[in-house]
């Protein structure tokens, strides 16, 4: 990890720089944020149930909307050397990628592991 580089735990901290909800149920948060170079770099993962994932995209603004071809998504080609970064492990991924004021990329892959109830979310939002 550079110096530029913060480990970020804190759930509503995550929320906040990530501009993405992570509800309560949520688990296994991993973050890192990354003030270096041009733009600012947040990007990590959590666990959620399934029944939970609505929460999270009520964020996504009107008119995006969630791809089923997530093996194109903008957290895919992204390359991390932290042991939980492991997007290309996702049983069947899914995408939803918009933009906010600022601006601001919000790109979020998710999909099942091994838990059968469980959906893993990694996410890799970035200033632009």
């Amino acid at each position: 990890m550079s110096s530029t580089q913060t480990t970020v735990q804190d759930p509503a901290q995550v929320e906040q720089l990530a501009r993405i909800r992570i509800p309560k149920s949520a688990t296994d948060v991993h973050c890192v944020y990354d003030s270096g170079g041009i733009d600012q770099m947040i990007y990590g993962r959590f666990d959620v149930p399934e029944a939970d994932l609505p929460q999270i995209l009520e964020a996504m603004p009107e008119g995006y909307q969630v791809s089923s071809n997530g093996e194109h998504s903008s957290v895919m080609i992204h390359k991390i050397d932290d042991s939980w970064w492991k997007p290309s492990d996702l049983q069947s991924p899914q995408a939803a990628e918009w933009t906010l004021p600022g601006p601001f990329a919000v790109n979020l892959l998710f999909g099942k592991t091994a838990k059968s109830d469980v959906l893993t979310v990694y996410f890799f939002n970035f200033s632009m």
